[in-house]
């Protein structure tokens, strides 16, 4: 089920028979908002905040994620953590209960408060991208 189809514009709330509707492409065609076209950039930049909102949010939880597993890469020992998308988390074990960024986007920062998840962190290393590939690569 998707969102319903309002008859007017839900920022500056007038009716689609004064202004015309914003329509954008979708996988399954043409997707008409409920969103005028001359409210659409007050709209982008609004969504465009919260997304740089979460953004930071997730850096900084990874950070302190690296941080906490010994701030470089275990194998070649890389350690500028200014470049933060260039570490994975690896587990060491096979069986792994979570995966650790689902729970950082589903929790944040309350990921370091529970007791399971401090128990899979103690599985995991950290390793640059190119050395996760190599684990995986011999695999």
């Amino acid at each position: 089920m998707g969102s319903a189809r309002l008859n007017y514009c839900t920022m500056c709330e007038k009716s689609f028979d004064e202004v015309e509707r914003w329509a954008s492409k979708s996988k399954r065609g043409l997707r008409q908002n409920n969103i005028c076209k001359k409210c659409k950039p007050a709209y982008m930049k609004k969504h465009q905040m919260g997304n740089k909102y979460q953004r930071n949010r997730r850096r900084k939880i990874k950070l302190r994620l690296v941080r906490q597993l010994g701030g470089e890469c275990q194998i070649c020992g890389y350690g500028d953590l200014s470049i933060l998308c260039v570490f994975d988390i690896h587990h060491l074990e096979e069986n792994k209960k979570f995966d650790i960024t689902k729970l950082i986007h589903k929790y944040g920062p309350k990921i370091f408060t529970g007791a399971g998840i401090i128990k899979e962190l103690k599985s995991c290393i950290v390793v640059c991208a190119n050395c996760h590939r190599k684990i995986h690569f011999k695999e």
